[in-house]
């Protein structure tokens, strides 16, 4: 008879004690996410040319990172939403554009935060603010959606001349849905005190519009490294030959 009547009372003693109400999970405090662009995933809609594809221009100092975003507020409880800022991006062309009887590089960049090694801005942007909600759905981690409404300077300068210049501003409006994130950081992953995780690692991401796929970015291994590795395997798999 008791054991009943707790079978009876257990699933509403379980909802009032808060099972069903906001997942909890490890904080997460402010910081930075680096990111990297496959190349010829991302494009740029030029005027009378369309769509340009782009490759990555590595930030010096932050491995094959070329976008950077910033997460102006920690996360206590689960799920909540933050606000978020693209404060650094630095993307190229794969190849030159003509127009007329000239060729442009077209450089498409953001750098809010001054950083030395992104191709120069010559406007004062708006910044490129959105919104990221984080939910705290696996034992180490879980999902997000994100928006950004982006600002960016496209610079398009003649091959071998680039003072000869076109600059303009572009805005598009770029979303993300289900993306993952752990509190481990990805094998390789960039460590920068300058821009301090803050305990989340994004996986990659897929967005709608021109910039669809970003990638955790990572530090490749020195060339010397890899060869030394090449080296000793065979050295090895040449003693074992032997014996």
């Amino acid at each position: 008879m008791y054991l009943s009547r707790l079978t009876r009372f257990l699933p509403a003693a379980l909802l009032i004690g808060g099972w069903a109400g906001p997942a909890l999970g490890s904080p997460i405090l402010p910081g930075f996410d680096l990111l990297h662009t496959p190349d010829n995933t991302a494009f740029v809609q030029i005027p009378n040319i369309g769509n340009v594809m782009l490759r990555s221009v590595p930030i010096p100092g932050l491995g094959n990172t070329d976008t950077i975003v910033k997460r102006n507020a920690g996360i206590t409880t689960f799920p909540d939403t933050i606000d978020i800022e693209l404060v650094a991006l630095s993307l190229t062309s794969v190849n030159p554009i003509q127009m007329g009887n000239s060729f442009f590089d077209v450089f498409v960049t953001i750098n809010s935060l001054g950083l030395p090694g992104i191709h120069p801005l010559s406007t004062n942007l708006p910044a490129s603010r959105g919104q990221m909600t984080v939910n705290h759905n696996q034992p180490n981690g879980g999902t997000f959606d994100s928006f950004f409404d982006i600002f960016v300077e496209l610079s398009l300068e003649a091959v071998g001349n680039p003072t000869n210049r076109i600059v303009f501003t572009d805005n598009v409006l770029i979303t993300g849905t289900g993306a993952s994130w752990t509190h481990t950081a990805p094998q390789g992953y960039p460590i920068d005190p300058r821009f301090p995780s803050g305990g989340f690692y994004p996986g990659t991401i897929t967005h709608t519009g021109p910039h669809p796929t970003v990638v955790p970015a990572t530090v490749p291994e020195p060339t010397e490294w890899l060869f030394l590795g090449s080296a000793l395997g065979l050295l090895a798999a040449g003693r074992r030959r032997k014996g």
